[in-house]
């Protein structure tokens, strides 16, 4: 018994370019260039460690960036932000700029 639920995430590692991802969720929820940029790398399936790597910052840097994601966008999970990311380029196909 009990709803249960999936999401599948098909992500382009190749794809570099998240500018319109990043641009739709400053706009949706407020967030800041930097947590947009966050908020898309975690939403896609990165661990907080893997994109700190990537931008060559530190991952407190990232978890803060997480907190205030999570807040503006009151979830409390990172498979949260992964449904609000996988909606909104859906909503939006053009935000996937390649």
């Amino acid at each position: 018994g009990g709803n249960r639920a999936a999401l599948i995430l098909i992500n382009e590692p190749e794809q570099k370019d998240w500018s319109g991802l990043r641009k739709a969720l400053q706009q949706a929820f407020g967030l800041t260039p930097a947590e947009a940029r966050t908020a898309a790398l975690v939403g896609s399936g990165l661990a907080p460690q893997d994109v700190a790597d990537q931008l060559g910052i530190t991952v407190g840097t990232i978890r803060c960036e997480l907190k205030n994601i999570f807040e503006k966008l009151d979830i409390s999970r990172q498979s949260e932000l992964a449904t609000v990311t996988a909606r909104l380029a859906l909503l939006h196909p053009d935000n996937k700029d390649a």
